[in-house]
């Protein structure tokens, strides 16, 4: 067997860090963080999350209470790194990195929600709206620019 120290101190601090995160973002993610998905380099001070797949109900409740009539139909996350300045904690910021965010949007109410639920309304049934995929939108600026905007007038943001 080999063990190393840094192998001994990494999984207990992947540990803690799960557990914060869980408390921080736990309501927003479809699967609970599993400890292959998070790294930790607690000298450099980063933190990783790869392969999330989000719980659209959390912000579909949010779009409903704002008036909108979108939801989301899914989302996934490839990479979220939070960059951590110990040693200038309070006099520096920390930074959050999101890459690979993969977002589909439907108009009309989300399937299985009631018109009662939220109040009755005239609303039609749910219809894929638009495809946001991050990495792609600013990949190719040669895009014609009919191919920015869907049907319904939304603009793919970059």
């Amino acid at each position: 067997m080999d063990f190393r120290l840094g192998s001994l101190t990494t999984l207990p601090l992947k540990r803690f860090y799960k557990y914060l995160l869980k408390r921080l973002i736990g309501g927003f993610l479809k699967h609970e963080i599993d400890l292959e998905q998070l790294e930790v380099q607690l000298y450099r001070g980063i933190v990783q999350l790869k392969s999330l797949e989000l719980d659209v109900a959390q912000f579909n409740f949010a779009l409903l209470s704002q008036g909108l009539l979108l939801h989301f139909a899914s989302g996934v996350v490839g990479c979220v790194k939070m960059d951590i300045p110990w040693r200038h904690l309070v006099s520096d910021h920390c930074k959050v990195y999101v890459s690979g965010l993969h977002i589909v949007l439907a108009k009309g109410l989300p399937p299985g929600m009631a018109e009662s639920q939220i109040g009755g309304g005239n609303f039609s049934a749910s219809e894929p709206a638009a495809e946001f995929d991050h990495q792609a939108a600013g990949a190719d600026s040669s895009l014609p620019e009919t191919s920015r905007y869907s049907e319904e007038g939304i603009e793919t943001l970059s």
